[in-house]
């Protein structure tokens, strides 16, 4: 069932959706080298933390997101902002 659905009900539905997030243990993608390369062409400058995400999802369940339903949150440090990627390389010269 959607938002729409279950909103006369008082039920809210929405998601998080992560972008790059790291992550301890053996990941390849979470090794000191890597999560630079990878925070540069991220605008906050830097990979994510499971703790992002949580808060994200505290917030979502919390009594100050009672009037807010249908809605996917982005947690990806701008990574999916239109202007990143080659604005992100001009802007600051990186190669």
């Amino acid at each position: 069932m959607s938002a729409f659905e279950h909103a006369r009900d008082g039920i809210t539905v929405n998601g998080v959706e992560a972008g790059f997030i790291a992550k301890p243990g053996r990941c390849t993608l979470s090794t000191p080298e890597n999560m630079a390369r990878i925070g540069r062409f991220i605008p906050i400058g830097s990979m994510g933390e499971a703790d992002d995400i949580a808060y994200a999802m505290v917030y979502l369940a919390s009594e100050q997101a009672k009037y807010v339903t249908g809605q996917t949150i982005l947690i990806d440090g701008g990574s999916t902002l239109p202007e990143t990627g080659f604005a992100v390389e001009q802007q600051w010269g990186i190669e």
